[in-house]
């Protein structure tokens, strides 16, 4: 899977495409609401998510699996549509807006909108049990070319909720920045990350025809014949002739 890292890259750079069109064909005023509407979304399915997928867990067994993948994009999906009804009977008018502005406004907001749900929508994928590097994911190389898309979702959801409100003390999500890694570590499908494989005990092998630290026969010869001295042994000399010990 490693050779196809630039996959996953790819598709979100197209869905990046996909959705900035989508959301700067709205307006300015379209657009900044949609970027309000998608960043309150997520910010209420990361931060509800866990309590709804233990009760998943537990009343569901067989969605065991699933449970947090399902958990977020219920939230999200909920969330959303309940915000965009409220924006959409609250401004349903548009407002009018310099030329210039109207412009640099609607795909300003359009960037933003698909760089965050982009991000958000791969922190999601990481929750369901698939491939560890699927669609060639590397979670330590920071995807779309280690620019790290899913790291700013997290950051983002990750100050936000540092401090909601003074009197109240702190409830960070992912407050030691493990998500991802975590989350790596729950799939079960995929090889081991080669970076973290676990080294052997004993020091580096020896070399072909080297002695090992602990003497014996060098690494690939044979083994010495009954009765002939060992390998790095000096033959015994009696009385001035050469013998072999033993003899």
């Amino acid at each position: 899977m490693e050779q196809y890292a630039w996959v996953i890259d790819v598709l979100l750079v197209l869905g990046m495409l996909g959705i900035g069109w989508c959301v700067s064909s709205e307006g300015l005023w379209g657009a900044a609401l949609m970027f309000v509407n998608v960043m309150f979304a997520g910010l209420v399915a990361f931060d509800l998510y866990e309590p709804v997928a233990k009760f998943i867990d537990l009343n569901l067994g067989f969605m065991a699996a699933f449970a947090d993948f399902v958990a977020l994009v219920l939230l999200f999906a909920i969330a959303f549509t309940v915000i965009r009804i409220a924006t959409d009977n609250l401004g349903p008018t548009m407002v009018r807006f310099p030329t210039w502005v109207y412009h640099i406004g609607r795909y300003g907001f359009a960037g933003a909108t698909a760089w965050y749900l982009m991000g958000m929508i791969l922190c999601i994928l990481q929750t369901a049990p698939i491939h560890k590097q699927f669609l060639g994911y590397k979670w330590d190389t920071h995807a779309v070319w280690t620019a790290g898309v899913d790291r700013f979702w997290l950051g983002y959801v990750q100050t936000t909720t540092e401090r909601v409100f003074d009197r109240s003390p702190p409830k960070m999500f992912d407050a030691k920045s493990k998500f991802i890694r975590e989350y790596h570590d729950r799939r079960d499908f995929g090889d081991p990350d080669p970076d973290f494989a676990p080294k052997k005990a004993g020091g580096a092998a020896p070399q072909a025809g080297q002695p090992p630290a602990g003497g014996g026969a060098p690494a690939g010869a044979a083994a010495p014949a009954p009765g002939a001295p060992a390998p790095g042994r000096q033959p015994a000399t009696v009385g001035g002739v050469v013998g072999v010990p033993g003899q």
